[in-house]
């Protein structure tokens, strides 16, 4: 069930007092201003980050199409498209370039997940990761945590994780290396 647009025109709307009218405008006005200081702080940040890392001459235009070899996709033991994109490839060889680790640059997480004997607490899956970078948790019965449930993640933390070949290509010649994959979580302050 849905607004039909010729019942728009029949639609009540309370005529508020002048005063909460105001205060009603002056909210949405504020909103819009935040919204464009918060896109002008966000372009700044990712400018800061592109001259960190040292990309920022680097060609991250996006491509109408691409295509790969078999082979390509065999050796890396996944066919998504996101992985094989030209811009993320080109992203990946210049990053690489530096020869350094994550742990160069990071301080690695030693604290462990100790969950309590009852309760429940969120659990976050690899595939809730989203492509944004946000990620929302599930709550889990402590008693049906699974064993790879093991560390405490905090808004603004990096998590890594190991992706298993898929059975198809655990036995193939072309895999010649455990892959791993890195997401970074910017989660929602809570």
């Amino acid at each position: 069930m849905g607004l039909i647009l010729p019942d728009l025109r029949a639609l009540p709307i309370p005529l508020l007092a002048e005063m909460v009218r105001d205060k009603v405008s002056s909210l949405v006005r504020a909103s819009y201003t935040k919204r464009e200081e918060s896109k002008s702080l966000y372009e700044q940040a990712e400018e800061l980050l592109i001259e960190s890392l040292g990309i920022k001459n680097l060609d991250l235009s996006p491509s109408l199409f691409y295509e790969r070899p078999y082979h390509d996709v065999a050796t890396a033991s996944r066919a998504d498209a996101e992985f094989f994109n030209p811009r993320y490839q080109r992203l990946l060889k210049s990053l690489s370039a530096s020869k350094m680790n994550l742990s160069d640059v990071a301080i690695l997480q030693r604290k462990k997940f100790k969950p309590r004997k009852a309760g429940t607490f969120n659990y976050i899956e690899i595939g809730e990761v989203m492509g944004d970078g946000t990620a929302n948790g599930t709550p889990v019965e402590v008693t049906e945590a699974p064993s790879r449930a093991q560390w405490v993640v905090h808004p603004g933390d990096i998590i890594t994780s190991t992706v298993r070949h898929p059975p198809s290509f655990r036995n193939h010649p072309a895999r010649t290396r455990r892959l791993r994959l890195l997401l970074w979580v910017r989660r929602p302050p809570s």
